[in-house]
């Protein structure tokens, strides 16, 4: 998850960056592949809360009375 948000906001600054250089050839690309990796991030969300991710964490991390 944490690769997939980093690429998504790599591409936010260098979309940023190529804006003010006027590069849209580039800019095409990097749009189409933030938006790969975004459709990629939604999928893993989808699949973790279907499985009810959270829940079995709280399980996992709460603290059990000796």
């Amino acid at each position: 998850m944490m690769r997939l948000t980093s690429d998504i906001r790599n591409r936010d600054i260098a979309l940023d960056y190529l804006a003010k250089l006027r590069k849209n050839q580039l800019r095409e690309r990097l749009v189409a592949e933030r938006l790969e990796y975004q459709r990629e991030f939604i999928e893993m969300v989808e699949r973790w809360n279907a499985r009810d991710f959270s829940a079995k964490w709280r399980t996992a991390l709460s603290l059990r009375h000796v």
